[in-house]
């Protein structure tokens, strides 16, 4: 009788083999994810007065500067909430965003990374490809609701937010000064302006007393892809 030693060692060997790689799954599902990074630098934030340094990290869905020096500089971006990315210098590159610019008056914010090494022109590329691409999704586009994505201007400064064009009205809603979020009946506006499709402004019935009782208006920018011409026409034939 042939002895079954080698079959049950087999057996052994392959039952460890499969509780091996089922740890390994759980390992790696409790670890932070980094599949997701596409870039990743050793970067140095320049200030008007001195510098920090940190970790620039560019994922798929994101921009994120790790400072390990300053964590108040720390900041995450999505996509939607960056303006453009340019090559400032052969090892600078700068991220313009829709934060306030405490030194420029009305002014949004620039932040400058210094990459000693690293080859800027395929993140600039590949940042700016995915805010033009953060766009509303087909479906949203010809039917409501219509989201964006926004910054709303104020004579001073501005705060961000989002647009909701609902089938019977508009609402607004800021993200930092919610004493600005506002909701509106479409028989409530004047009219709704889109001097581009990266602009709208909405005429409301609302009296400013800065401006001794003068109709207000809400003039917003649109951030990503903007808003389609398909989506301003829904909204437009709301109010005729």
């Amino acid at each position: 009788m042939k002895s079954s030693k080698p079959q049950f060692g087999l057996f052994l060997l392959f039952v460890a083999s499969v509780l091996g790689s089922e740890s390994w799954a759980q390992d790696a599902a409790g670890m932070p994810p980094e599949d997701d990074v596409v870039y990743r630098f050793q970067a140095v934030h320049e200030h008007v007065f001195g510098n920090c340094a940190g970790d620039l990290i560019i994922k798929n869905n994101r921009v994120v500067y790790d400072s390990m020096a300053n964590p108040r500089d720390s900041r995450s971006w999505r996509f939607v909430d960056l303006r453009r990315v340019e090559i400032a210098k052969q090892d600078t590159l700068s991220i313009f965003t829709y934060e306030d610019s405490k030194a420029e008056l009305g002014g949004n914010r620039e932040f400058r990374f210094r990459i000693e090494g690293g080859k800027l022109a395929p993140v600039q590329n590949f940042i700016n490809s995915n805010i033009r691409s953060a766009a509303l999704s087909p479906a949203a586009v010809e039917s409501f609701p219509i989201v964006v994505e926004v910054e709303h201007k104020h004579n001073f400064g501005s705060c961000e937010g989002r647009l909701t064009f609902k089938e019977e009205g508009v609402v607004f809603q800021s993200y930092d000064r919610k004493q600005d979020s506002r909701s509106w009946k479409y028989v409530d506006l004047r009219w709704i302006d889109r001097p581009s499709p990266y602009e709208v402004s909405i005429k409301t019935t609302e009296r400013e007393l800065s401006t001794a009782g003068r109709q207000r208006d809400f003039d917003f920018r649109i951030k990503g892809a903007g808003m389609p011409d398909t989506s301003f026409d829904l909204v437009a034939d709301r109010i005729k």
